[in-house]
């Protein structure tokens, strides 16, 4: 009884997925991520937040933390938000260089995208950690101040 116990919860740990939990989808496909938000940014409206950020960094875990609560609500009036990951520096970095690489001063980075896929605005580290240390509102008076609809 014990064996079978220990086997149903070695195949049940296996069968969680294994990025639960994370900030950053490190299996994500960016590209097509990207693709998709722009198609719904077009027809709703609006522009896309990318946001550039990894599961190790503890202000990009911060960050999205307050996309994932009110700061996030309130953004996804005017954007459609993405998550992308960039492991240690190896992973999507060509997305961060297509958009006026947000990531110059380090982690975590983010770019305002139009539907023609140019960055119209990119916001560094400090911005983006200064913002979410004033709070729900912080976010989204720094892109809104930033960016003109």
């Amino acid at each position: 009884m014990k064996t079978f116990a220990v086997l149903l919860l070695g195949a049940l740990m296996f069968t969680q997925p294994v990025n639960a939990g994370q900030a950053y989808d490190e299996t994500a496909n960016a590209v097509a991520d990207l693709k998709q938000a722009r198609e719904t940014a077009r027809s709703t409206g609006r522009n896309v937040l990318v946001v550039f950020g990894a599961n190790w960094c503890p202000y990009c875990r911060s960050l999205a933390k307050a996309l994932d609560a009110e700061a996030g609500r309130r953004l996804q009036q005017d954007y459609v938000v993405v998550k992308v990951d960039v492991g240690q520096f190896d992973r999507n970095m060509d997305l961060v260089k297509a958009y006026d690489d947000p990531l110059r001063e380090g982690l975590p980075g983010a770019a305002v995208v139009n539907t023609d896929d140019k960055a119209v605005y990119t916001a560094d580290a400090d911005d983006l950690i200064n913002a979410v240390e004033e709070g729900d509102n912080g976010l989204y008076e720094l892109l809104h101040d930033k960016v003109a609809r």
